[in-house]
């Protein structure tokens, strides 16, 4: 029987692209795989939701142009998605540049989710479970959407492995912290009436 195809949606700002990620793509160890490249110098989170309607597969995996994976991210998010009978992956990953060391996810649960951010973007969900990005949201859309997802009652599982390095630039607006973070933090908590 063969594996369901999952779309990976690759959303760049510029359209250039490092070769290592695409090569991270194609060494991938899961198989098909249909990569959608999205370029747009607008919101991204109308990047990636133009990227998700040109998609078919039954898994999606939003992807940013500075992330280079593991390759056997996709194969083991996959693993444990149908292993544990959820609706997500997500993993631990490694950050170099103006942020480096590991971030590290922890075992799903609901409630903390909503103190906290710790799924990333970079996550394998079915296709049915997507809810589309808002664009109104600048920062912390991995957060928006996950809370999103699991207020429909959809669930995840996590896998405890580094599969992916992510690249940070000065500059970037994930470096950026104080007060920047805190008013992102509060956005997310007021959408979703978090005390």
């Amino acid at each position: 029987m063969s594996n369901d195809l999952i779309s990976i949606i690759l959303c760049t700002k510029n359209n250039v692209i490092d070769p290592l990620v695409y090569d991270s793509i194609n060494k991938q160890t899961y198989h098909p795989i249909e990569l959608i490249i999205e370029c747009g110098s607008d919101n991204n989170n109308a990047v990636r939701n133009r990227g998700f309607a040109k998609s078919t597969g039954k898994y999606i995996f939003f992807m940013d142009e500075d992330i280079i994976l593991h390759t056997n991210c996709i194969e083991m998010l996959h693993n444990q998605l149908t292993r544990c009978q959820v609706d997500f992956s997500y993993c631990n990953y490694d950050r170099q540049g103006a942020l480096s060391g590991i971030q590290s996810g922890k075992i799903f649960d609901y409630e903390s989710l909503k103190k906290m951010n710790y799924i990333s973007t970079m996550s394998l969900m079915k296709r049915k479970i997507f809810t589309k990005f808002d664009i109104k949201i600048k920062r912390l859309q991995d957060w928006d959407l996950f809370l999103d997802i699991c207020a429909k009652g959809y669930t995840g599982t996590w896998v405890d492995e580094v599969l992916f390095l992510a690249l940070y630039r000065d500059g970037d607006i994930s470096t950026k912290g104080g007060e920047h973070w805190t008013n992102s933090v509060e956005i997310i908590k007021k959408k979703h009436n978090i005390q």
